[in-house]
């Protein structure tokens, strides 16, 4: 995953959502201060990474 890449999601409905990766961060895991606040709709995707998984990998995407 890279920052400008895009993503489709499918929701169960069957519609289709774009998302255009904004950021992308390896923390540590139990870090919880990666997502700023807001109030606009976007995308998270959070997974382990690292060594044993002791990292998180984070990627914040924005609707297209």
């Amino acid at each position: 995953a890279k920052v400008g890449q895009e993503i489709l999601i499918i929701n169960g409905l069957g519609e289709i959502k774009y998302f255009v990766i904004a950021k992308t961060e390896l923390i540590n895991a139990g870090d919880k201060n990666f997502i700023p606040e807001t109030s606009e709709a976007r995308l998270i995707i959070y997974t382990c990474a690292g060594f044993f998984d002791q990292k998180r990998f984070i990627v914040l995407a924005n609707p297209l």
